[in-house]
């Protein structure tokens, strides 16, 4: 293994939103002993793990789902867009068909809901036409059919997270398991030379096709079933480091 990726929010975090001294440790000890490269793979935007990032200091970054590739400099390397066209046609839809939905450029995040101010959200009347270009929508819906049938008519795929309460909406190219291949293309790496964590459904297919997939214990039970490495401890327990230490035999006296 040459590449170590995760996802970030239940699998490299804690329940109260820390990476843990001992986690840390670990992966510094891989890249600077061992040259491995630290990749994190997450939906959000770098704004929003900005404090995250500070602390691991990853090597590259794959954002919003896959939709776009920086380096340790922030340094674009890939990005592909919803074009302005499309969110402005798909906001009015989604007004009468989602509960509240959100829209994600490279620095801000525009929401339907006034009363959303998590992640620096503005509020916007989407009734107005938005004329951004964005990496994904966030939707809400009562009946996940609908975001199906938006997506299809947009061809944009909808990926649903959070127990299926929120999903998102990305080109059909882009997942995470796709800018975890790209990045490969990118830098001239392999997949099979990917160590990747995860916890969600939205992680299970760049787990399944990463060189060692691997799942957080604390993960539901269906996703399980479906992925050969399970972590002895969950994402409260340094999972990711624990798992790390055994995979690669570390010495706890050398970290």
């Amino acid at each position: 293994m040459k590449y170590i990726i995760f996802d970030v929010d239940d699998t490299i975090l804690n329940s109260n939103k820390e990476v843990t001294p001992f986690t840390l440790k670990v992966l510094n000890y891989l890249r600077n002993n061992y040259g491995y490269k630290i990749v994190v793979n997450t939906a959000r935007s770098k704004d929003f793990n900005k404090p995250y990032f500070d602390i691991i200091k990853p090597d590259y970054s794959i954002l919003f789902g896959g939709s776009l590739i920086m380096d340790k400099d922030e340094n674009i390397l890939y990005k592909e867009v919803i074009s302005k066209d499309t969110i402005n046609k798909i906001s009015k839809i989604l007004l009468k068909e989602s509960k509240t939905f959100s829209i994600y450029t490279l620095t801000e995040l525009f929401s339907s809901d006034k009363n959303y101010i998590s992640q620096n959200a503005k509020y916007f009347d989407f009734n107005d036409d938005l004329n951004k270009e964005s990496y994904k929508i966030v939707a809400s819906f009562i009946d996940n059919n609908k975001a199906y049938k938006i997506a299809d008519d947009f061809n944009l795929l909808f990926i649903p997270y959070l127990d299926g309460r929120f999903g998102r909406f990305n080109l059909k190219t882009t997942s995470k398991e796709n800018g975890n291949k790209k990045l490969m293309e990118l830098i001239n790496g392999n997949i099979n030379d990917v160590i990747c964590f995860g916890d969600d459904i939205g992680d299970l297919n760049m787990i399944l096709e990463a060189g060692v997939g691997v799942l957080l214990s604390n993960a539901k039970e269906d996703l399980k079933e479906k992925v050969k490495y399970i972590t002895k401890y969950d994402n409260d327990h340094d999972g990711v480091a624990r798992f790390l230490i055994d995979y690669f035999n570390i010495k706890i006296e050398n970290l």
